[in-house]
């Protein structure tokens, strides 16, 4: 009887519990980055900086000779304290006046890698803004733009961009087990080798949410299976105890 318990009691313990699935971030490469720089009657001033990676970043960099000035500034607020909720807004404005030639740039930049234990769902949500101020013909080059994109190797679930504001722009999907790179950036960018004025002004606000891909669970058996089955391995037991009993019955008596 002894083995029928056994053989019930792991029965009843086929419906176990699994551990929670994690989500790895091994790279964190968000920074910020700014360049400014003027030159004009043959004096040049030029000044850059960069910070990162970390949840609070901030760099400016500001040029100035005579009356011609650049200005460029970065701002990034974000979390990853939690893999499964990334959000973050973040700011990139160049810009100068000049005289002579210029350059500003900054770049706002969010970007991590991470690996999935299992599979996962995904809900992007972001919001894109742009404003510029058109740059003389005589202007080499002036652009702002953002970026987003989710990745795995060479594919992408969304590879977005633009020169232009976006708003609202969502995405979901599956994410099977594995390493990805996420990004979201805004830049701006301005060129002159002669007198102009460029103002490049983007930012962006994002979240991406991980949520554990549904899983067939195993069949659990019903009480009444389970009863069954139980009932049929103890008949089973005592049909073998019983032969076992016939087997060693003495010899030799008569019927």
């Amino acid at each position: 009887m002894a083995k029928t318990i056994v053989v019930f009691l792991g029965l009843l313990g086929w419906a176990g519990s699994a551990a929670a699935d994690s989500i790895t971030i091994f790279n964190d490469q968000r920074v910020v980055s700014v360049l400014a720089q003027v030159a004009d009657s043959g004096q040049t001033d030029r000044h850059t900086d960069s910070r990162g990676p970390g949840d609070a970043l901030s760099a400016d960099a500001v040029a100035s000779v005579g009356t011609s000035v650049a200005n460029s500034v970065a701002r990034l607020t974000s979390s990853i304290n939690d893999p499964a909720h990334l959000s973050g807004s973040g700011s990139a404005l160049a810009s100068f006046s000049t005289f002579g030639s210029a350059e500003a740039s900054a770049a706002s930049v969010f970007a991590v890698d991470l690996v999935l234990d299992a599979p996962y769902m995904y809900s992007f949500n972001g919001s894109f803004a742009i404003s510029d101020f058109p740059g003389r013909p005589n202007v080499a080059f002036n652009e702002a733009r953002w970026a987003a994109t989710l990745s795995s190797g060479g594919s992408f679930l969304f590879n977005l961009g633009d020169t232009h504001s976006a708003f609202s722009q969502g995405f979901t999907g599956n994410l099977p087990a594995g390493t990805y790179h996420f990004l979201v950036e805004t830049r701006g960018d301005g060129l002159t080798e002669r007198p102009a004025t460029v103002v490049e002004d983007s930012q962006f606000q994002f979240a991406l949410d991980l949520m554990p891909a549904p899983v067939n669970p195993s069949p659990t058996p019903e009480p009444a299976s389970v009863l069954l089955l139980g009932t049929a391995v103890a008949g089973l037991v005592a049909s073998k105890t019983k032969a076992r009993r016939n087997a060693i019955r003495p010899i030799g008596r008569g019927k």
